[in-house]
């Protein structure tokens, strides 16, 4: 997480840190973090293999939003957090997606679409649409409706088409105002055209030292 002092947020193995000024800092020796969203100024969402907990950075003390029965038993992946809706989505290793609201009345899990049972490994939003962009692992790119509950197109390698996405091990996705940036584990950097919305590939070409590689 890139914070406004310009401090980094690393969730590790070994723990959460902090780096500023050329300076790493042990903030929560705690193992078990798996993934880390920005909640608000003072607070950072942490997916844990004990449960989703809201850390307040300033008094380094924390609440359970979610608290597991069994350790580990989302297997969460990926995180979003999004502050427009106030809704917080789980990317699992088997289960889809999983999205909940926090009310006064405590937190609500609602329905979203069925995913397939493989890794989602980001989920992001599109800023023009609302939709969401999730990375599955072998999978391909999909997109959803910004409430999670319809499929509104998927994106994976179609060998009979050149402009089809260049391999389904989609790892993460970067929606700016007129591409959509993919990156997959075989296929290295693509991106999409908002307006043409098929796939452009980068790729190295030998003899070309500026290419990618």
């Amino acid at each position: 997480i890139i914070y406004d002092d310009e401090s980094l947020w690393i969730s590790t193995t070994d723990g959460l840190f902090n780096y500023h000024n050329g300076s790493l800092t042990e903030v929560l020796p705690e193992t078990g973090i798996q993934n880390i969203e920005l909640y608000d100024r003072d607070n950072i969402l942490m997916a844990t293999t004990l449960g989703l907990k809201l850390l307040n950075i300033n008094k380094l003390t924390f609440e359970y939003i979610i608290k597991y029965k069994n350790e580990n038993e989302m297997e969460v992946s990926s995180l979003f957090y999004d502050p427009t809706t106030r809704l917080i989505w789980l990317g699992t290793i088997s289960n889809g997606i999983l999205c909940y609201k926090a009310g006064a009345s405590g937190i609500e899990q609602l329905p979203t679409a069925h995913l397939p049972h493989q890794p989602v490994l980001t989920i992001k939003k599109d800023v023009e649409t609302s939709n969401l962009f999730v990375c599955i692992d072998g999978q391909g790119l999909w997109e959803l409706s910004g409430d999670g509950k319809t499929v509104i197109s998927i994106h994976k390698e179609d060998v009979n088409d050149p402009y089809s996405l260049q391999g389904d091990g989609v790892y993460d996705v970067l929606p700016d105002e007129e591409r959509t940036w993919v990156a997959t584990y075989t296929g290295g950097l693509s991106y999409m055209e908002h307006k043409l919305y098929s796939i452009n590939h980068i790729m190295h070409q030998t003899n070309q030292s500026n290419s990618l590689r």
